[in-house]
């Protein structure tokens, strides 16, 4: 088994100095430049404090695995299993640094043996494994990342590096057949010994594997000269699924499609590279160097193209842009030798850039390569041209610098990330009369974003590569890192970048690969043609797409209709694909639950019931979900739709309820991007009113602190001017002044959906339209239920080690299940809405009212497109299904509307919409007044096995969810393979809203309108929408005019939400009077018709 002794949590050796530490002019120079004091730089943590995910690999399987490769073959450690969680990308590094890993592979195999890599694949191919090949892990664009966005399936990482050995070298053809896992040094050095180079030297040579460069088409330091990687290939080995392909012979032959091109730069989605012959290169008796200084980027782009086309061609060049060039100078490692070589020609050097009126100096290094002869002779040459154009010519110390060095530029970023530095790279090739305007285009949009976000950010460039056509440009991204935003800060400086590179038609990469983060744009830079080429490769060579899902094709294999968990056809547009939940993959939940049990039993599909199976589900623990109705159709859509931290919990001195609040708003915030998003709130303040303007302002201080100022801006006290300047046409007469503030604001029942996708995507089952009717006993504990299916009548026994109760308002009639004489535990209040169009009663914030008559809190509030006016608080006794907003409550809210905004003069005929949800509150009998009554959650044990949660908000669920688990689990003695992890993991893809919105309407003919509603509805779900429309246009009409609603979301409804009738679509998203709009009913059931 290959020993790696690497860092795990950065760049190479562990024994490596500090860079900034040895140049502290550097250090200086970068804080200075990034505004750096007081930044909070990425600590390294213990290996030991990482959390992984159990493995998911059954024994038998493990021992089919350990049969293949012998005792010491298969690793399933925690080290082990960590160091090939990830490459080495900055969103790698920082996820390791915090703990954070999105994935991590089941078990890492070591073959020793081509033999042994494809029986490893006929095995996992046997049983259903994905497979992902490790070389080096040095891929800066999740090329290795271990997940399986499609089918969800084990991941078997195959390290390759105990494949190693150079098989053997012809001197006289001068080639060499080599196996793939060997290392950039050792491969050298044992070419070395015949005198013969691959003269392949990329940046991560030291730490990289031949394969893994055959896989990436990998550029290197010297590939102008010698050639990129895969012009060093003659002919392969590939293991695929069920058999080894080997190319043809190495020699000239003009017999149709070369299959060994076909498979060079395939990532390892088409198969695993075991073996190369390789086309070798003599070692060169000398290397000449040789540096110069231009008087600006475009003088230095001229003279390099222009000795590229005359010749002689360097082996190597590069080309700094006067950013880099300062940066270089700053860093130079020996000062003193590095301006040696150039201090006697400074005078010269200044008067000339004074005459010309030249911007900063760019430098150029270049080297030649071959015998003393011809290296000496080449150099010549090119200083004879050059010197000529450029403003000095600097001899060879900045070369023999950047020479010396050039291995340890990695290591730099890990100094960086721990000084709160975001730091990565990005790289493309265009020709040379765009590449003046592509350099120019993406360092204008990465500049751009750094002053959008106000954050202090550098872009360098060097032109790495030099063609006879045109060149390669690789940009170097710093900035001021946001602590806790670091990951998607730096995917909306990638995506400016890349839609930049795309748009103007440049390589979408010139030798990082495409990996998963390109993905995306592969189908913009190949074609049409060329992805359905590609994927008929993959049918053909990889039918069950098993080989490194997720990467190069954007969605793992569209078109190869893969068994999901559930054995259904699930398909997704990329690595993020939310997964299929259709009426086939609740039948299939069903009977697997009937068949095998589950450890956990939860009885309502609200926000407390999908976030208990998130947390079960990612604890490792086996849960189903079910729900009477449709998930999300009870309290869970009929919220006021705010995610806020109980500013009125102050008065009572919920000083606990409160932080706790702010803290589960704060995490929602980052965790569920779009989905959850930041509102500003008015509090206006009146003579007369029950707290002064003093008092609330210091109850928002309190607020604020709170919050330790997180995630949202601290509040503000205006007078009453600025009251009515910040709210046009709120009352003035007895106006004080007022605070405004921030919380934040969802979609209920998506935010619901998005929380019970993500739990099925970690194993969790959901079946709605199942009612349960009775509990059963086993050994003195609750361990069966019995399920009616409503659709089908049919009556199914559940077995569950234990079983929650989050059925909301119904939860005491699922206790009486258990315990007829069960008390009434539960007070339901009922909270009415009012929804109105956001042309009649335009916000562009929420204010905060005083109910007339009873001082109730009321908010209006903008709510996807539309104005939320809410809510009333009121005793309810009657069946929970049938509260409703009655004509009475529309009088107390317009009322009170009307008060405050009294030219608006609002009437029941203005209410385009109206709703009411229950509170399930725990039962208060020391208060009288339900506004009273207290939003702490009630945990219990009401039976052995049986657990019912009831209280809370919708801001706590996932809180209250951890602490459920945590007594669950102690209680029912339960040992769940790993802890929570619910507070770590993203629900959504984080972009930044605008770049979501214009993403969508590029991608299908909707309004802006519509698209704003998509991305506030299914935050970066919506390109899945998007997706489903651009395959069948119909899909981007409107269900109804006046409406955002499109038909494409009834598709995604029907595939992803388990959609069973048109009310199911109508009552989640038509609490905007989508549902009462006349011909909207008909249109969703004729989309659900056609598209079932």
């Amino acid at each position: 088994m290959f020993r790696d002794t690497s860092r795990w949590w950065g760049w190479g050796d562990p024994a490596a100095p500090s860079l900034l530490a040895e140049r502290p002019d550097l250090a200086s120079y970068l804080g200075d430049r990034l505004r750096l004091e007081g930044a909070a730089g990425l600590a390294v943590p213990e290996i030991g404090q990482i959390e992984l995910p159990g493995s998911r690999l059954d024994e038998a399987v493990r021992q089919a695995l350990q049969r293949v490769l012998g005792p010491d073959g298969l690793d399933l450690s925690h080290e082990g299993r960590l160091r090939h969680c990830a490459g080495k990308s900055y969103v790698d590094l920082v996820r390791l640094r915090k703990g954070t890993v999105a994935a991590a592979p089941d078990a890492v195999a070591h073959p020793t043996t081509t033999d042994q890599v494809a029986a490893l694949l006929a095995l996992a191919a046997h049983h259903d494994l994905a497979v992902v090949p490790f070389g080096g892990g040095t891929s800066v664009v999740g090329g290795v990342a271990p997940i399986d966005p499609v089918a969800r399936r084990p991941v078997l990482t195959i390290d390759l590096r105990s494949l190693d050995r150079v098989v053997e070298v012809d001197p006289v053809s001068r080639t060499a057949t080599v196996e793939a896992g060997i290392l950039g040094p050792a491969l050298e050095a044992s070419l070395e010994s015949h005198g013969l180079t691959v003269g392949h030297f990329p940046q991560s040579f030291e730490f990289s594997t031949l394969g893994g460069w055959i896989a990436t088409r990998s550029a290197g330091q010297c590939s102008t000269g010698y050639g990129r990687a895969d012009e060093r290939v003659l002919s392969l080995d590939v293991a695929v699924p069920g058999r080894r392909i080997e190319t043809a012979p190495p020699v000239p032959a003009a017999v149709g499609p070369s299959i060994c091109r076909l498979l060079v730069g395939s990532e390892g989605v088409l198969g695993v590279i075991t073996s190369a012959r390789l086309a070798l290169l003599p070692v060169p008796e000398e290397r000449c160097l040789s540096s110069f200084f231009f008087g600006s980027w475009a003088e230095g782009l001229d003279a390099l193209r222009e000795l590229m086309r005359s010749g002689p061609v360097p082996t190597m060049v590069r080309l700094s842009d006067p950013e880099e060039t300062r940066t270089l100078v700053a860093g130079a490692h020996r000062p003193r030798d590095f301006l040696e070589a150039t201090k006697r020609r400074l005078g010269l050097w200044l008067l000339k850039r004074s005459a010309r009126d030249r911007s900063s100096p760019c430098l150029m290094i270049v080297d030649f390569e071959g015998t003393r002869r011809e290296a000496r002779a080449a150099r010549s040459r090119a200083v004879s041209m050059l010197k000529g154009r450029a403003l000095l010519a600097a001899g060879e110390s900045p070369a023999r610098t950047w020479l010396n060095e050039r291995f340890r530029h990695p290591y730099l970023r890990d100094d960086l990330l721990g000084r709160g530095v975001l730091v990565e790279t990005l790289e493309t090739a265009t020709t040379w009369t765009q590449l003046p305007d592509l350099y120019q285009g993406v360092r204008d949009r990465l500049e751009r974003a750094f002053a959008e976000a106000d954050v202090p950010g550098l872009v360098f460039c060097h032109l790495s590569h030099a063609y006879t056509e045109g060149a390669s440009l690789y940009f170097s991204i710093l900035a001021r890192a946001v602590p806790g935003q670091e990951i998607q800060q730096w995917r909306a400086l990638k995506q400016a970048a890349t839609e930049e590179i795309v748009a103007r038609q440049a390589a979408l990469s010139h030798h990082h690969g495409v990996g998963v983060d390109h993905a995306p744009w592969l189908e913009r830079q190949i074609g049409a043609e060329g992805m359905s080429l590609l994927r008929a490769l993959k049918r053909e060579l990889d039918p069950r797409a098993i080989l490194n899902p997720g990467k190069l094709l954007p969605e793992g294999g569209v078109g190869l209709s893969l068994p999901d968990r559930a054995g259904t056809a699930a398909q997704g547009p990329d690595p993020e694909a939310p997964p299929a939940l259709s009426s086939a993959t609740r039948q299939a939940h069903l009977e697997r639950a009937v068949a095998d049990g589950v450890d956990v039993l939860i009885i309502g599909g609200g926000i407390n019931g999908v976030c208990v199976a998130r947390d079960a589900a990612m604890r490792g623990l086996s849960v189903l979900v079910v729900e009477q109705a449709q998930f999300a159709s009870g309290t869970s859509s009929r919220s006021s739709k705010l995610i806020h931290g109980g500013l009125r919990y102050l008065e009572h001195l919920e000083l606990g309820l409160v932080f706790e609040s702010l803290t589960e708003r704060d995490r929602l915030l980052s965790l569920a991007p779009n989905l959850v998003r930041p509102v500003g709130f008015l509090i206006p303040v009146y003579e007369g009113d029950k707290h002064s303007l003093w008092e609330v302002d210091a109850g928002l201080w309190i607020y604020d602190l709170m919050s330790l100022f997180r995630m949202v801006k601290r509040h503000n006290r205006m007078n009453a001017d600025a009251v009515t300047a910040q709210m046009p046409g709120l009352r003035a007469q007895g106006l004080k002044g007022g605070v405004i503030y921030d919380d934040a604001t969802t979609d209920d029942a998506c935010l619901t959906m998005a929380i019970l996708r993500s739990a099925v995507t970690h194993g969790a089952l959901a079946v709605n339209r199942a009612r349960v009717v009775a509990l059963g006993e086993e050994r003195s504990r609750i361990a069966t239920a019995r399920i009616e299916d409503t659709l089908t009548g049919e009556i199914h026994m559940i077995r569950a080690r234990a079983v929650v109760n989050t059925a909301g308002p119904w939860v005491d009639a699922v206790r009486r299940l258990a315990r007829p004489d069960a008390q009434p535990l539960l007070r339901p209040t009922k909270g009415a809405h009012a929804v109105f169009s956001g042309e009649r009663v335009p916000l562009s914030r929420a204010v905060v009212m005083v109910g007339r008559g009873d001082g109730r809190a009321i908010f209006m509030l903008p709510w996807l497109g539309y104005t939320l006016l809410g809510t009333t608080d009121t005793d309810f006794t009657g069946d929970p299904s049938e509260a409703t907003a009655t004509h009475e409550d529309l009088v107390y809210l317009l009322e009170t509307a009307n008060y405050f905004f009294p030219d608006l003069s609002l009437t029941p005929a203005d209410v385009i919409g109206r709703f009411a949800g229950l509170r399930p509150l725990v039962a208060d009998e020391s208060s009288d007044v339900p506004s009273d009554i207290s939003r702490r959650y009630s945990l219990t044990q009401d039976a052995p096995g049986l657990f019912t949660l009831t209280g809370g908000k919708l801001t706590t669920a996932r809180r209250m969810a951890e602490d459920t688990l945590d007594l669950v689990l102690k209680s029912a003695r339960i040992k769940a393979p790993r802890r929570c992890w619910t507070a770590r993991e993203s629900l959504l893809a984080s972009v930044p809203f605008d770049a979501l919105v214009d993403e969508l309407k590029a991608a299908a003919p909707i309004s802006p309108e519509s698209a704003r509603f998509l991305a506030m509805c299914y935050g970066s779900d919506a390109r899945h929408v998007v997706r489903l429309m651009v395959e069948n246009p119909p899909l981007a009409e409107r269900i109804v005019p006046g409406h955002p609603h499109l038909r494409a979301q009834v598709v995604f409804g029907l595939r992803h939400e388990l959609l069973a009738t048109p009310g199911d679509f109508l009552d989640h998203y038509g609490k905007g009077g989508l549902g009462v709009t006349p011909g909207a009913a008909e249109c969703v059931a004729r989309v659900m018709a056609e598209n079932r």
